[in-house]
């Protein structure tokens, strides 16, 4: 009677072992898909806020390239203007001195020849 005792003492604590084994199995399974899960939305979050300040930062240096351009070019564009504003006002600075000194030179030999 004590050897059946034993033995069925025996199978039940293996039973109940391997219950909790199991039970404990599932625990840690679950456990490990919650902690992944945790850490895969830290890490997305993480990376998210990386991309974020990357693009900032990348976004900002681009205006910054884009304004020096910018401005350079517009530069250029209103120096080649003043350029060509002063080029035509000398032109025309000349056209009417050239008349100017014509019209002086007419009315000088126009005086010489009435008073000869």
């Amino acid at each position: 009677h004590r050897a059946e005792l034993e033995r069925s003492v025996e199978e039940a604590i293996a039973r109940c072992t391997d219950e909790l084994t199991a039970r404990h199995r599932e625990e840690l399974e679950r456990s490990g898909e919650e902690t992944t899960a945790r850490c895969t939305l830290e890490l997305a979050a993480r990376h998210r806020a990386e991309l974020e300040r990357s693009v900032e930062e990348t976004t900002a240096r681009c205006t910054d390239e884009l304004t020096a351009r910018h401005r350079a070019e517009l530069e250029r564009s209103v120096e080649e203007a003043i350029a060509r504003c002063t080029d035509e006002l000398t032109a025309r600075h000349r056209a009417e001195l050239e008349r100017s000194v014509e019209e002086a030179i007419a009315r000088c030999t126009d005086e010489l020849t009435a008073r000869h």
